[in-house]
């Protein structure tokens, strides 16, 4: 190894001949002219064409030490040659990079920070479109000795690499290879930080595309960070928690946007979004399609996966075109996750599919759960309790914990209880056991809250703000009622049992008829459900528009009183100030193209029966009921 202390002295512009045992031949002074054969050497060096290793060499060592007396130029002119990058005409050739790396190779202990110019300048070499497998070689031996000498570059080194994740479009090979490349390099220098990986988080997070970054871009870096993973596991707990925080931002801003949009430019977004699934055979959702988790385990993702047909928007307002990007990130963001977690389901089962599903469970808490209004990023959770029987059991336990904690804010508990009533409605893979047991878990802790509070009720309206968690847990149990009535109601074979309400709703009347009025605040739509199935069941008779009594004696028929009155006051009820229970349900449908090929087979959509009462419904509650129950689209 050559010594930057101990290196021959060199005119500025010529390199010093030297004889093939090492010795000097001559001496040329600074100030005497350089021979033409030593200032060819150094043009060579300055075009990037040089191809003898012992002159670069000898040139950096002479760069170096003149570097430390003070005098840069040499230096820079290497550190500026080293930088460039195509298309300049005086970029180092691939093919000659091998010459380099090896006189590099030769003084990586040289490498000190004072150095850092020049280190930064060869990490940053064009590297990633050398065909040759033995100048990668070379390369990656390199940047692993470069680590071990000094802890000072392993930083950018990790940040070079981290950073050609995200993109291979200036690559001249295949994207495929050139991550590859990447990763087996990554691997190689991780595995020499004797502190582990863990240092490389805030690099991932400094690199996670932004959300206004390509649709491309958010593929690739999410691809190849979920692959990472696969040799640096400490990680796999802060980047799934990542990745989340990053698909939830998303989600949101779709559904802020979603809010601002006018109907006329809602019903063209969700054209454009129906378009590039069912008629776009070269965009990204067809290509995904045909991957589904039966059909590919390995997922891979080709450069035709990125290609979009602009055919499908023509005609359409430019913030249609917006919208529909924005929703096929997200889409595609999904579905890498969905396929992260059954590949991983489907090769580490038992165990390590259980401590995944614990971190998962971690994250919803922490990131899902308390923010407002998502519409898909849920689902991932609601895939992922399918995959175990024990799942759906902790992800309810999760949700029943956090309604009941009266230290938890409310906007936590109310949004417990609508995941809840939400997860036991659409969850197909759900046990009638588990679906009885949380039903009657919530009946009882709404039957416990009446009887506890129904004095200090006394004498007060409504109030959807000061008892916003009860109402939350009745319209949750109204909504679970209007999907499992079917199963919950099968009596003796299998015959529908009519007369009364299943055991789990043993005096539900009480929580329906109590002052606090939680039919007057839940949902019109989902109450007005409610009302008309168990009127056919024969069960009640709670029309949340009709106060009178009705002309039966039937003990079972019930009606909801109009006004509440004290021994000591009277409290007129204006239905005109009372405001109702957002009827929000998590696991309203998802309709991203590709994602919803995950949900859809453990799904359970809404399935309507006419009554005797839809003879009279109007057109405006027909619609209001459909969309509490078939949800939103997007």
């Amino acid at each position: 190894m050559v010594s930057a202390v101990t290196a021959l002295p060199l005119n500025m512009h010529a390199a010093t001949p030297q004889t093939p045992s090492g010795k000097q031949t001559k001496t040329v002074r600074f100030d005497m002219p350089a021979s033409p054969a030593a200032k060819s050497e150094y043009q060579l060096l300055l075009s990037g064409t040089l191809e003898d290793s012992n002159v670069i060499l000898t040139f950096l060592v002479q760069a170096m030490k003149r570097k430390m007396e003070g005098d840069s130029s040499l230096y820079n002119d290497i550190v500026h040659l080293l930088s460039r990058k195509p298309p300049h005409p005086n970029t180092i050739p691939a093919p000659l990079l091998m010459h380099w790396l090896h006189a590099f190779s030769q003084i990586v202990s040289s490498f000190t920070p004072a150095f850092n110019a020049l280190v930064n300048a060869i990490i940053h070499v064009n590297w990633w479109n050398v065909e040759d497998d033995g100048t990668l070689l070379v390369y990656k031996r390199w940047l692993e000795n470069l680590v071990s000498a000094h802890a000072v570059h392993v930083m950018p080194v990790a940040k070079m690499l981290v950073t050609r994740l995200r993109q291979a479009h200036n690559s001249g090979i295949a994207p495929s290879l050139h991550f590859d490349r990447v990763h087996t390099i990554l691997q190689s220098v991780l595995a020499l930080i004797p502190t582990g990986p863990s240092f490389l988080l805030p690099v991932l997070t400094e690199n996670f595309p932004h959300k206004r970054e390509t649709l491309d871009v958010h593929v690739f870096y999410l691809r190849n960070v979920l692959r990472m993973l696969d040799y640096a596991p400490v990680l796999r707990d802060p980047v799934l928690a990542l990745i989340v925080d990053r698909i939830v931002q998303i989600d949101v801003e779709i559904q802020v946007e979603l809010e601002d949009l006018e109907d006329d430019i809602w019903d063209q977004v969700q054209q454009t979004v129906d378009l590039t699934d069912l008629s776009n055979p070269d965009s990204v959702w067809k290509n995904a399609r045909s991957r589904s988790p039966e059909a590919d385990v390995n997922g891979d993702l080709e450069e035709d996966d990125l290609t979009f047909d602009s055919d499908d928007e023509e005609g359409i307002v430019p913030i249609a075109v917006d919208f529909k990007e924005v929703v096929e990130k997200l889409d595609a963001m999904l579905r890498i996750v969905f396929q992260y977690i059954h590949d991983f389901a489907t090769f580490n089962p038992g165990d390590p599919l259980r401590v995944l599903f614990d971190v998962m469970l971690h994250i919803f808490e922490r990131t899902v759960l308390p923010t407002h209004k998502l519409r898909c990023g849920q689902f991932l959770w609601f895939y992922m309790c399918s995959l175990d029987p024990s799942f759906p059991e902790l992800f309810m336990g999760l949700l029943v914990g956090k309604l009941f904690d009266v230290s938890a804010p409310s906007v936590i508990r109310i949004s417990a209880a609508s995941y809840l009533g939400s997860f036991i409605a659409r969850a197909r893979f759900l046990s009638l056991t588990s679906v009885r047991t949380c039903l009657k878990l919530l009946h009882g802790w709404t039957y416990s809250y009446v009887e506890n509070n129904d004095t200090v009720f006394r004498g007060q309206a409504p109030d959807l703000e000061r008892y916003g968690v009860f109402y939350s847990a009745v319209q949750a149990i109204l909504y679970v009622f209007c999907f499992r009535w079917r199963q919950l109601m099968i009596g003796e074979g299998s015959a529908t049992r009519y007369g009364m309400l299943p055991p789990e709703l043993k005096d539900f009347q009480r929580v329906l008829l109590s002052r606090f009025a939680p039919l007057r605040i839940c949902s019109q739509s989902i109450v007005t459900e409610f009302t008309k199935r168990t009127h056919s069941l024969d069960i009640l008779y709670l029309h949340s528009r009709t106060i009178s009594q009705p002309s039966t004696t039937n003990n079972n028929y019930l009606t909801v009183p109009n006004s509440y009155t004290t021994a000591s006051s009277s409290l007129a009820f204006n239905p005109n100030n009372i405001h109702r229970l957002d009827p929000f349900f998590p696991f309203d449908p998802i309709t991203l193209p590709v994602s919803r090929a995950y949900i859809d087979p453990i799904y359970q959509p809404w399935e309507s029966e006419p009554t005797s009462d839809d003879e009279d419904d109007t057109d405006d509650e027909l619609e209001a009921i459909s969309t509490s129950f078939d949800g939103v689209r997007l």
